[in-house]
């Protein structure tokens, strides 16, 4: 009897430390907004990404969808932004996701078609250091940005 006392108290202790060592919601939050604002996006969405994960919240989705929006990444951060606002309409910023969504679906419909004489032309969109989109005759999506 004694010794599944022990066992109990030491499991109860153990529990007790795992809860106080693992996050909340609101520290995975604040990790991610002080990456945000830092302008780590790429670790942001991973902090943004894991919390959604364990603590399913409209705000981690919001949060995942602008650092996609920073990343350029804006496919995803549509996806992200609609599962938003399917999530959370009554939202206090709904009316901007939603202007947000129509803008970026328009983006999403817009193509870029280059030709050239010869073809074979190397294309480039903004500078040359965002490196190479293709040769022409080229046809692609235009990102917004």
């Amino acid at each position: 009897m004694a010794l599944r006392k022990l066992i109990t108290i030491l499991a109860l202790t153990w529990l007790a430390g795992t809860a106080q060592a693992a996050p909340s919601p609101q520290t995975a939050l604040a990790q991610g907004n002080r990456l945000f604002a830092a302008g780590d996006y790429a670790a942001a969405f991973e902090v943004f990404a894991a919390a959604q994960q364990r603590w399913p919240r409209p705000v981690f989705l919001r949060s995942m969808a602008f650092c996609q929006l920073k990343r350029a990444r804006h496919r995803e951060a549509l996806e992200l932004l609609q599962r938003y606002a399917a999530s959370y309409p009554h939202a206090g910023d709904a009316a901007r996701i939603t202007a947000t969504i129509a803008e970026l679906e328009v983006a999403m419909a817009t193509r870029l078609n280059v030709s050239s004489t010869p073809s074979g032309a190397a294309v480039f969109l903004d500078t040359e250091a965002s490196g190479q989109r293709g040769t022409t005759p080229f046809a692609g999506p235009l990102a917004p940005g």
